[in-house]
């Protein structure tokens, strides 16, 4: 059974490797597939549409174009999130994700880069349907709320 302590495990402290964002990103992922209340303020702050055939999934690699670091996905929509702390975007890495997003057959598509700043990018998105959107964790601070859970409340530090 897949619990927050054995998705985080393989991120343990080892030498000369800093592993805090990889850490959020899982509890975060941990917090949207786990909790209906979370998740579902979550996709309506985005606009992603929830349906019975939820897949949420960390650091997907897909051949060339990189790991993002969550991917969700139902039968019609795609939803790609780059999460930052402390460090930058690798050359291309969010435009590589476009193209993720771009050869997927799913109708609807959001792109979103989840940084502590904002950092605003000048993506190009014409003729697509996709949706890109920069959030700051202070955002996802805010839409946990006032009631939550112990997990949620780890997060909220």
């Amino acid at each position: 059974m897949e619990s927050i302590f054995t998705r985080t495990y393989h991120y343990r402290e080892r030498e000369n490797k800093n592993n805090l964002e990889n850490y959020l990103i899982e509890i975060f992922a941990f917090c949207l597939e786990k909790d209906k209340e979370f998740r579902k303020n979550c996709f309506t702050e985005i606009g992603f549409i929830e349906n019975n055939d939820l897949s949420i999934k960390t650091q997907s690699a897909h051949t060339g174009l990189g790991r993002p670091d969550v991917e969700i996905k139902n039968s019609n929509s795609l939803l790609l999130i780059e999460c930052k702390i402390e460090s930058t975007e690798r050359k291309n890495q969010l435009n590589d994700y476009l193209k993720i997003l771009k050869k997927s057959d799913q109708e609807h598509k959001w792109l979103i880069y989840l940084t502590k700043y904002y950092e605003t990018k000048n993506l190009k998105i014409e003729n697509t349907n996709i949706i890109y959107k920069n959030y700051k964790w202070w955002d996802i601070y805010n839409i946990i709320g006032k009631q939550h859970g112990p997990i949620k409340k780890q997060l909220k530090i």
